[in-house]
């Protein structure tokens, strides 16, 4: 898993030892997060993918990061 995703998902998130396992996230530090992410990988993520498929954990967070760096 990428260390600079995971750095990023530490600053708004408790992230769990098993990066299968789910973040606890509020719908504020959902958006909160996906900023960080388009400010920091150069890309916009759009109202519809943000969802439980992309962001339910930081394993999943970093496969729709390295998806959308493609």
């Amino acid at each position: 898993m990428n260390a600079e995703v995971l750095a990023v998902i530490a600053e708004h998130a408790d992230v769990p030892d098993d990066p299968a396992q789910p973040l606890e996230l509020s719908s504020l530090e959902l958006v909160q997060l996906a900023e960080a992410l388009e400010a920091r990988f150069g890309f916009v993520i759009a109202a519809r993918e943000l969802n439980r498929e992309n962001f339910a954990t930081p394993e999943k967070i970093a496969g729709f990061v390295a998806r959308k760096m493609k």
